[in-house]
């Protein structure tokens, strides 16, 4: 007889499993389904806002979450042991000021306090209600990227840990945050020197964003979005700081891509990046300059009718099957050329009708694709020497017919080396944006509301 909960091998009439320990003749009760956890809107709120901002804008995006963290700011590299321990500096960030040994504060003199100014910079200020914000979310992104990596005890105050030196878990999320907002303040300064205005479609997201917001409070039992946002962020969180954060935060990564884009090297500026940077290329992405191009190409998979599949996905089909599927195929690819025959109409034609689970959600889309990674024939269309952008064609492999669009090739070592070199060259740019503003931070006036870490973290 073996255990039904574990499957191991139980002893002549003893009910309890030696491995698992559960007892096999226990009746069992059945418990109610679980309430999702508190956390789970903020994760999709982290999982929306990073996902989408990288899917936007790739490197650039990087970039900016990285430094002004959105991943955590410097959250990787923690300050050195000496400067953490000059009490009221953070050189890591510039910020130099009164530090108090806890921020935490309850009641009257925790609400009475929300609309203090704790910081100024360039006409910009930051009130402890919107300081909330910037905190916990600085907080839930470090341990949702890096929380395996830290001894963080979730059910003790971050006051009474010590990440480094003499500075506590909680004094480093303070001056993350003060960071986070100074960087997000200069990009929205910059945009508005520029006369940046945010596309139509993201200020819409941002009006809906409210009614969002009490749709999910409804959905996880909370009688409002405030109490939903207080229940992760303090008691002394609002809507409208929530909602301040995250126009700050789009204002800024659309600015700053809009930048970014601007950025042209030339192949002999990429040429010497990418030499001086090739063993890191070699290691960390197996690139070098003879690695060769990298495709972006966009497919529809048709597979026949009534056919059948191996494990694999393999398609077995009568002569018959396959030539309807070939037709099936061309009568699509004719479709789209009789219309607007764009890029955008292959990838909506892609959703529809490819069968593909890796890529009908993206328009059919594999990215920066190397030679020898998809099956001989679809390989051999995409890497064909004449092949051209906009190029379209039919493939048979052993999935079926693939309508194929050839979006994109470059050799792959220029690729790597523009982004790299931007990368830097944005970096650059911001950090010295950043080091030319100072800012004026009320430490003593600075108060936090609690949140459970234990409740949220999964």
């Amino acid at each position: 007889m073996n255990c039904k909960f574990c499957n191991a091998e139980l002893e002549e009439q003893n009910s309890v499993c030696p491995a698992c320990g559960k007892d096999n003749e226990a009746p069992q009760i059945m418990l109610e389904p679980a309430k999702p956890r508190r956390r789970t809107w903020l994760k999709i709120v982290i999982a929306a806002v990073v996902g989408a901002a990288l899917v936007l804008f790739g490197a650039a995006a990087g970039v900016l979450l990285s430094q002004s963290g959105v991943f955590g700011g410097n959250a990787g590299t923690e300050p050195t042991e000496t400067e953490a321990s000059q009490t009221g500096t953070n050189p890591t960030y510039g910020i130099s000021a009164a530090v108090k040994d806890q921020y935490i504060a309850e009641g009257d003199a925790l609400h009475e306090a929300m609309d203090d100014v704790i910081v100024t910079m360039e006409g910009k200020t930051l009130t402890n209600a919107q300081f909330q914000v910037y905190y916990w979310m600085q907080v839930y992104n470090f341990l949702e990227y890096y929380g395996t990596q830290v001894d963080i005890d979730l059910s003790k105050p971050l006051a009474e840990q010590i990440m480094s030196g003499e500075t506590t878990w909680e004094q480093y999320f303070v001056d993350l945050s003060l960071a986070t907002w100074k960087r997000y303040q200069i990009l929205c300064i910059e945009a508005e020197k520029a006369g940046y205005s945010l596309p139509d479609d993201v200020k819409q997201s941002l009006a809906d964003m409210k009614a969002g917001l009490e749709e999910a409070a409804q959905e996880y039992e909370f009688e409002s979005a405030e109490a939903m946002i207080q229940a992760d962020m303090g008691p002394g969180c609002t809507v409208e700081a929530y909602l301040d954060y995250m126009y700050d935060y789009y204002l800024g990564v659309y600015y700053f891509n809009a930048i970014y884009e601007t950025m042209n090297p030339t192949e002999e500026e990429i040429s010497e990046y990418f030499d001086a940077h090739a063993d890191d290329f070699e290691s960390q992405y197996g690139v070098t300059k003879e690695s060769g191009k990298l495709v972006d190409v966009r497919h529809i998979l048709i597979e026949p009718e009534g056919c059948e599949k191996d494990s694999n996905g393999y398609v077995t089909a009568t002569d018959a099957q396959w030539e309807a599927c070939r037709k099936e195929a061309q009568a699509l690819l004719d479709r789209w050329k009789r219309g607007e025959a764009t890029e955008e109409a292959f990838a909506q034609l892609a959703n529809e009708h490819s069968v593909d689970g890796g890529s009908n959600t993206n328009g059919g889309l594999y990215s920066q694709v190397p030679t020898g990674y998809m099956v001989e024939a679809f390989d051999a269309w995409m890497f064909d020497e004449s092949r051209q952008v906009g190029d379209t064609g039919l493939v048979k492999t052993e999935f079926g017919y693939h309508i194929m669009y050839y979006s994109a090739g470059e050799e792959g070592w220029l690729i790597y080396g523009r982004d790299g070199l931007v990368s830097e060259m944005s970096s650059q740019m911001l950090d010295t944006l950043t080091e030319s503003i100072v800012i004026d931070v009320d430490y003593e006036t600075i108060v936090l509301g609690q949140a459970d870490l234990s409740a949220n973290i999964e």
